[in-house]
């Protein structure tokens, strides 16, 4: 019974150090991106979307940068698994993309609840050709 009390707690620790590397290296990766940033700025999301690396896992949508409710002004996107659509504000890190023209919020809300926040090929369809603004990490 010891020693599985010894490999349970070697097994969290190994864990533990992966997943902070991972998200070390996501960092890295973003911060990179974001660097680059005049290679997607005024182009379509798809342009950054062929390019990324890493697969979306999540995304949610963000008014507070258009003053304006109906207008979904940018998008988070997350490249962890969120346990729950309210849990992508959790994960981290995530990379904004301010949109060159605001989308409509309710279209795009309804996305969200439909799909729960997770990224698949309908969300993708809808955002691939959205002109992008900036783009920002967020830690």
């Amino acid at each position: 019974m010891k020693y599985y009390r010894i490999f349970f707690f070697i097994s969290i620790f190994c864990y533990s150090f992966s997943s902070e590397a991972q998200s070390s290296d996501t960092l890295t990766y973003l911060n990179h991106i974001v660097a680059t940033k005049s290679n997607y700025i005024g182009r379509p999301f798809s342009v950054l979307l062929d390019s990324l690396q890493l697969p979306i896992k999540a995304f949610n949508i963000s008014t507070y940068r258009s003053q304006n409710l109906k207008k979904e002004s940018s998008i988070l996107i997350g490249f962890a698994y969120a346990n729950t659509p309210e849990t992508i504000d959790l994960t981290f890190p995530r990379l904004e993309i301010i949109w060159q023209i605001p989308n409509d919020a309710i279209a795009t809300w309804d996305l969200y609840r439909i799909y729960d926040g997770a990224w698949n090929p309908s969300v993708q369809g809808y955002y691939q050709n959205k002109i992008i603004l900036d783009l920002f990490v967020i830690e």
